[in-house]
């Protein structure tokens, strides 16, 4: 995929910088700088929060409502 624009301020000098905004054309990563979401902040550790995002949208998650209890 080749990126439309680009994204964040941070990743100029970086060789993955593409990348980062192939990531970001797609929906898979927003920024971490809510609400302008303008950097990458490529430098910080991710969190295992942060990567369970990026898994939910890449797999384009859709949360199921149950009942009172879980189909298993």
């Amino acid at each position: 995929m080749v990126p439309v624009m680009t994204y964040f301020t941070d990743d100029d000098d970086s060789v993955h910088e593409n990348d980062i905004d192939a990531l970001a054309t797609s929906g898979i990563t927003l920024g971490c700088n809510p609400p302008t979401n303008d950097e990458y902040c490529p430098d910080d550790p991710v969190s295992r929060d942060e990567m369970g995002s990026f898994f939910a949208r890449f797999l384009e998650f859709r949360p199921q409502v149950y009942g009172s209890s879980p189909p298993y």
